[in-house]
């Protein structure tokens, strides 16, 4: 199983989201994300991902209410992203030498050269109430959420997640 982190923390700017760099795809930036280690719980797992890949240290928040990105392929296992709250932002961090960190608003994100996931995401993202008053300005009204509604979760992408589940089994 695959988690990730949507890391984001409050500035004067409004809230900003923390990129890095993609080593499978160069010139893209992606999300912080990785495999859940035998006996590591996902929250564990987000914040080891998020301290390796990005150098952060955060709180998990909602962390029973992830967003889910399932590629297009079949070959690549869905990976459920949890919101995180940095607390601590460390100048060095194991990849370092192989990743940018980038921060940046959401209405910023459209602009830069974005992975599958990230893109996929950004919109969930702008409907999440934690996150709205980071939300482009443009951004039309019915994308909007009230905070006690679910976070979306496609159909789709839970049957790719959990092929073995059935209707009323």
């Amino acid at each position: 199983m695959k988690v990730g982190a949507i890391a984001y923390r409050k500035t004067s700017r409004g809230i900003e989201i923390c990129l890095v760099s993609s080593r499978r795809h160069k010139g893209k930036l992606t999300l912080p994300k990785g495999e859940v280690k035998q006996g590591e719980t996902l929250v564990t797992a987000v914040k080891r991902e998020l301290f390796e890949e990005a150098g952060l240290h955060g709180k998990v928040k909602h962390s029973k209410r992830p967003l889910c990105f399932a590629a297009k392929s079949r070959q690549h296992d869905p990976v459920f992203y949890f919101l995180v709250k940095i607390t601590d932002v460390k100048m060095k961090w194991p990849e370092k030498s192989e990743r940018k960190r980038v921060f940046t608003n959401l209405a910023g994100m459209s602009g830069l050269p974005l992975g599958d996931a990230p893109k996929s995401l950004l919109r969930q993202m702008r409907r999440l109430p934690l996150l709205a008053d980071a939300r482009n300005s443009d951004q039309p009204a019915e994308d909007d959420v009230a905070a006690n509604d679910p976070v979306p979760f496609h159909a789709s992408a839970f049957r790719r997640a959990f092929p073995r589940w059935r209707r009323g089994a």
